[in-house]
């Protein structure tokens, strides 16, 4: 069955409920590759989040998904719901399912469901246009061009803004491939994946009076500068990805709803904001943020991609004392954990499970260390030899006795371990196997070469 059939039936099914509308608030589709040696073979995830006020009739316990191959059969293409909770009248529900495609090609995976919240300001009759979440991937016979993974979106609250109030938010996106994202503001698609033509920024309504101005910055945070109207907006970020050849791979769109409102209290702003970080492996990471003069029931969390399965994943830990937040992020990347774009570390505040009052973006860059380089605050500190070794290698140093060294693998797992005693330390290597190995010490990192 083709595309066409297949929305014009979900059309003549949205017709006999449009009574019993899921009202749907954000989505988005992504994928990840299940089987290393087939890439033809991937997992599929719709993340959707809808209003809990609507009847039970109104529950979608399975969508129709669009896979974007010939092979699809739109009575048979469902995907089930594996899980959902609820919080703030807030449903938030995870459908998952798996495909396998017939070769090479470019595929758009493609969701359609009747209806999307009502009340929109930024369209026209919003209750009677359908919510559309679209994906794009790309395989290839070419293993560098083939997209094996989609970014995921790990800022999984659902944003409110304040009226007369800056609002920011960041959807974390993160791609365990490492490929460049571009991000764009796009309209909103309907009926069979068309844009709706009556969408706008909700800085750009037509006939509406100044309503703050909308900026995307580099790293995927909206910005908006003082929203005047309240009720409710419709955005689309879309997130494309871009392999080391700079070629697109794929892309996902994030359709989501943000509401304008008055709030008792000002926004929740962190006391102070974090530069960006470069860093080489086994350099510990420690950022602290602060909320102060909190409002009740506040709130602080981190999403982003070292605290997702990482080689070494990092740590947030956040303690309420009186008047005051503290969140502490962790972090010690090892080799692993290199790549030539940077980490997304997104810290939101929260007032009763909401976001959108205060968002922290830092870019973390892991750097490689190279052939036998030392990154050291004063490298001709650490003299190193010899490099390649076979059995022991000797550390000249001043200054740094009483230090702890630790010697680590490719997959970060730490083998030797000792402190510093005298200025020229031999450490024993001869029962570990030619390969290659990094040593840190006092926040340096050593690539060594162990040969037979």
């Amino acid at each position: 069955m083709n595309t066409k059939s297949f929305f014009t039936i979900l059309l003549l099914i949205g017709c006999s409920l449009t009574g019993f509308a899921a009202h749907n608030l954000a989505g988005e589709i992504t994928y990840k590759k299940v089987y290393p040696n087939n890439p033809a073979n991937h997992e599929f995830e719709i993340t959707v989040n809808t209003q809990h006020t609507a009847s039970s009739s109104e529950d979608r316990p399975y969508l129709y998904i669009l896979y974007g191959d010939e092979e699809q059969n739109a009575a048979l293409d469902s995907i089930e719901r594996i899980e959902f909770f609820i919080l703030s009248e807030i449903k938030y529900c995870t459908y998952k399912s798996f495909h396998t495609y017939p070769g090479q090609g470019e595929f758009f995976i493609q969701m359609e469901d009747p209806n999307r919240s009502g009340g929109i300001l930024n369209m026209e009759e919003s209750i009677s246009e359908p919510f559309f979440l679209e994906s794009k991937l790309s395989i290839t016979g070419d293993a560098v061009a083939t997209n094996e993974n989609s970014v995921v979106l790990l800022n999984s609250t659902v944003p409110s803004a304040c009226i007369d109030e800056t609002w920011t938010f960041n959807a974390a996106a993160f791609d365990v491939d490492g490929d460049s994202l571009v991000y764009e503001l796009v309209p909103c698609k309907g009926a069979g994946g068309q844009e709706i033509n009556s969408w706008s920024l909700p800085d750009q309504i037509p006939g509406f009076t100044y309503n703050g101005d909308i900026y995307l910055y580099t790293d995927g945070t909206i910005f908006w500068e003082i929203p005047l109207i309240m009720g409710s907006y419709s955005f689309a970020l879309k997130v494309t990805e871009y392999n080391s050849q700079g070629v697109e791979v794929g892309y996902v769109i994030k359709d989501f709803t943000v509401v304008v409102e008055t709030c008792s209290e000002p926004p929740a702003e962190f006391s102070e904001s974090i530069q960006d970080i470069s860093v080489y492996p086994w350099t510990e990471i420690e950022l602290e943020l602060l909320l102060e003069d909190v409002i009740p029931n506040l709130a602080m969390t981190a999403s982003g991609g070292p605290l997702t399965d990482m080689y070494n994943t990092a740590s947030f830990e956040v303690s309420t004392e009186v008047d005051q937040v503290i969140g502490t992020f962790n972090w010690t990347p090892n080799t692993g954990d290199v790549r030539d774009q940077p980490y997304l570390v997104v810290f939101n505040s929260l007032a009763d499970g909401v976001g959108g009052e205060g968002t922290e973006v830092v870019q973390i860059t892991v750097l490689d260390p190279g052939e036998n380089s030392i990154r050291s605050i004063e490298s001709s500190r650490i003299n190193v030899f010899p490099n390649p070794t076979s059995n022991s290698v000797t550390l000249e140093m001043e200054g740094v006795e009483g230090q702890e060294y630790n010697l680590y693998n490719s997959l970060g797992e730490m083998l030797i371990s000792g402190s510093v005693t005298q200025k020229s330390q031999v450490i024993d290597i001869s029962s570990l196997s030619a390969n290659v190995y990094f040593l840190g010490i006092e926040n340096n990192v050593i690539r060594l070469v162990k040969t037979d």
